[in-house]
Formats: structure tokens, C-alpha cells, sequence
């Protein structure tokens, strides 16, 4: 028995070039209102994903610059772009 949720799609219920640009366009026509809220949130996902990504590398510069050299300046000047991210 082949059942529940999950069930393997058969060849014939597969949607080809013309139906997927048909229901691409359609989709398209449907968000078209929604265009900016869209856009906007893209962008703050990508500004996000850019914070996440500078935390690890100021802590390493914090560190490798700052607290083994030495020098609480470039661990300070490291601080406020950190808590800002």
C-alpha cells in the first residue's frame, strides 16, 4: 500500500516547459502588488545574513589584532562594530 503525505509524483502529473513559464508568469502577475515587500524583505534578510557573518570575524580581529598584540585600542575600535552587528 502506497499511501499517506509523501507519495512519489508520477511522470505524467510533472507540469512541462510551457505550463511551469505559464504558472511562473501567472505567479508573477499575483505578487506584483507585493513587489516592494518583497524587495524589502530580500534586503534585510541579505543585511542579516551580512551581521551574523561579522560577528565571528570582529571577535577574530579583537582578538588577533587587539588582546595579542596588546593594543585596547583596535580591541575597543573592534567593541562598537561588534555590538552594533
Amino acid at each position: 500500500m502506497r499511501g499517506g503525505k509523501f507519495v512519489a509524483h508520477d511522470a505524467d502529473a510533472q507540469l512541462d516547459r510551457e505550463q511551469a513559464q505559464q504558472l511562473l508568469r501567472r505567479l508573477w502577475r499575483m505578487l506584483r502588488p507585493y513587489r516592494r515587500a518583497i524587495a524589502g524583505a530580500v534586503t534585510l534578510l541579505a543585511f542579516q545574513t551580512c551581521c551574523l557573518l561579522a560577528g565571528p570575524m570582529l571577535v577574530r580581529r579583537g582578538i588577533d589584532k587587539g588582546l595579542k598584540a596588546g593594543d585596547g585600542g583596535v580591541l575597543n575600535q573592534t567593541a562598537l562594530p561588534y555590538l552594533a552587528a
